[in-house]
């Protein structure tokens, strides 16, 4: 696996530990049932923040790595959680 690859999964990674705690319904259906005692925050602000966060963040891939991202896109080299986790930054910027 190259530099760019390893970043680019890095940057994933991340978010899916960060998505886990931001939203505990979603990690529990996914059987990640470390935060099964919480629920999502909905309020306004939270939901503000989290497009923010989102839209940086693929702005942030979208500069670092638009080869790789054409390249996966053609490949399907995302591995099943990485598909996850960039399928709910997509979903984060829709809302």
């Amino acid at each position: 696996m190259n530099s760019e690859t390893k970043k680019f999964h890095s940057i994933l990674d991340d978010e899916w530990k960060s998505n886990a705690e931001k939203y505990p319904e979603w990690a529990t259906r996914l059987g990640d049932n470390r935060f099964n005692d919480k629920l999502n925050d909905a309020s306004y602000e939270t939901i503000i923040n989290r497009q923010e966060k989102a839209t940086k963040l693929l702005d942030k891939i979208k500069a670092d790595n638009m080869e790789l991202l054409n390249s996966i896109d053609t490949t399907g080299k995302l591995d099943e959680n990485n598909e996850i986790i960039l399928t709910k930054i997509i979903e984060d910027l829709k809302k």
